[in-house]
């Protein structure tokens, strides 16, 4: 009679991890208007965006979680930051080129 020997092999399982990095986020206080005349002694709101320092090109949210956009205002200056008023998108919440005039 014949012999059979029997090994088990011990093969490595290869596991893959997904990470998701969130974009950090910061806030800003700005005074947003549809009238150039009053933004500088508007009420200041504060809004969301992944950009260290808001410019042109900028998207700005109401909430942290980047979800709700910043609509229904025409312009936007940063009331703790350079006195630059900026045309903001009133549809998209994205901010556009500087007014050349300031607060």
């Amino acid at each position: 009679m014949s012999t059979v020997d029997t090994y088990t092999v011990n093969c490595p399982v290869t596991t893959t991890t997904t990470t998701t990095i969130s974009p950090t986020v910061y806030s800003y206080s700005v005074r947003l208007t549809n009238v150039l005349a009053t933004i500088c002694t508007d009420p200041i709101a504060t809004v969301w965006s992944t950009s260290v320092i808001l410019t042109t090109g900028d998207t700005i949210y109401y909430d942290s979680a980047l979800t709700t956009l910043v609509t229904g205002f025409n312009y936007v200056v940063d009331d703790a930051g350079a006195p630059d008023i900026y045309n903001l998108d009133p549809a998209t919440g994205i901010i556009g080129a500087d007014t050349t005039l300031n607060c």
